[in-house]
């Protein structure tokens, strides 16, 4: 607590007092505003942080076939790998579908190909979804 104790052959100073008091009172009403803008600034750098990518034409190809599923040939979603010829397929919709009526892998045409000869990629959708808004 700060306290102020004026006698009576001080009160001539009390007008400057008063108005240094109002200063300091000014002046601190602007360092909140200051503060308010500047954590403004700062949560809207931060919710604007990106990292650029530059990608060829050839290079955004080349990752668009990589993750593309070999069936229906659209972004994989939820990834199969196969086991005979160790790759990742494509959709497991897509993959489900081709062993109704295929008992051969669609990559490698393994004639090995069935049920237990696939397993899900787990974890890889997330990434898959972004990459696909990337090169898109």
């Amino acid at each position: 607590m700060f306290c102020i104790f004026f006698s009576q052959h001080e009160d001539t100073d009390l007008p400057l007092v008063v108005d240094q008091i109002e200063e300091v009172i000014l002046a601190s009403q602007g360092l909140k505003d200051v503060s308010k803008t500047l954590q403004d600034l700062a949560n809207f750098a931060q919710a604007n942080r990106r990292t650029s990518i530059s990608l060829s034409n050839s290079q955004a190809a080349a990752v668009k076939a990589a993750f593309a599923c070999i069936i229906c040939g659209d972004p994989m979603k939820e990834p199969i790998f196969a086991s005979c010829c160790r790759t990742i397929l494509g959709c497991s919709s897509c993959v489900e579908q081709w062993q109704v009526s295929h008992t051969y892998c669609p990559k490698c045409r393994g004639v090995d190909f069935y049920g237990g000869n696939t397993q899900p990629v787990v974890g890889l959708d997330e990434a898959l979804a972004v990459l696909h808004n990337i090169i898109s």
